[in-house]
């Protein structure tokens, strides 16, 4: 949605960069997944953790996002208690982790005068994806895909990666 793309790309601009000596980690939901905030963050000299909307979105090498989180072995696994809703009991998720390195291109079309303006044609990032295994029969698995300015080459790394975008209800309300 360009609208809250604009929003997004505002509220980062208001922000503004970190004092000196420290670094902003913004935390959002897929609504933020675009080149333009991206682009924002970048010139902010900001750091992100955002929820990837486009899984299918083609990366530098030609291949899908989906696609290249398909290729990492999990670099460990963990459980979550998952609360009941409408659609899902409540139960014990196994969950999976895996990263990779990416580089989103810019997109071929619909490219936004700052986008155009600042130059940007590629942002290198990392890919943090959290699966469900073996999920109770009829019940969609859990999935979060993270985008992030932050190295996830381990566990541990992705890890914390996890526990910033965990804490993304508490950031909004606040």
């Amino acid at each position: 949605d360009a609208r809250e793309t604009d929003v997004w790309g505002r509220v980062i601009d208001r922000v503004g960069p970190a004092p000196q000596g420290s670094r902003f980690i913004h935390v959002c939901d897929r609504g933020a997944d675009n080149f333009d905030v991206y682009c924002h963050l970048l010139q902010q000299q900001a750091g992100w953790v955002i929820r990837a909307a486009q899984l299918k979105r083609l990366l530098a090498d030609g291949r899908s996002l989906d696609e290249t989180l398909a290729a990492p072995s999990s670099l460990g696994s963990y459980e979550l208690a998952v609360g009941a809703n409408k659609d899902q009991p409540a139960r014990t998720a196994q969950l999976e982790v895996r990263t990779a390195a990416i580089v989103m291109p810019r997109p071929r079309s619909g490219v936004s005068r700052y986008v155009r303006e600042q130059g940007v044609t590629e942002i290198a990032m990392w890919a943090v994806e959290v699966r469900e295994v073996a999920p109770p029969k009829g019940i969609r698995p859990l999935r979060w895909v993270l985008l992030t300015s932050e190295p996830a080459e381990t566990f541990d790394d992705a890890w914390r990666i996890v526990g910033w975008y965990e804490r993304r209800p508490l950031i909004e309300e606040y």
